[in-house]
């Protein structure tokens, strides 16, 4: 088994659609991302740079991830959203 950090465990992704979306995607085709273990640190102190990564020495505590399968990605989105309707009338 994986040895894997128990607090804090999160993929970063830098996805030009929307983080959501990559989270989504990711649980629904891991493959379509290359990841890596990095130690990162979120800024939640300073008003001015709330939300900041930093990349930080020390053991991981993320799956970063680094390249991501475009086509595939939206492939994926297309297929899963062609496959739910919604009632914009209602």
């Amino acid at each position: 088994m994986e040895d894997r950090p128990q607090k804090r465990l999160a993929i970063y992704t830098n996805c030009s659609s929307g983080s959501g979306a990559c989270v989504i995607a990711h649980m629904l085709e891991p493959t379509f991302f290359r990841t890596e273990k990095l130690c990162v640190e979120i800024e939640i102190a300073d008003p001015v740079q709330i939300g900041r990564t930093r990349l930080m020495d020390g053991g991981w505590n993320v799956h970063a991830s680094m390249e991501i399968d475009v086509p595939g990605f939206f492939a994926v989105l297309l297929d899963r959203s062609s496959r739910t309707s919604f009632d914009l009338a209602r």
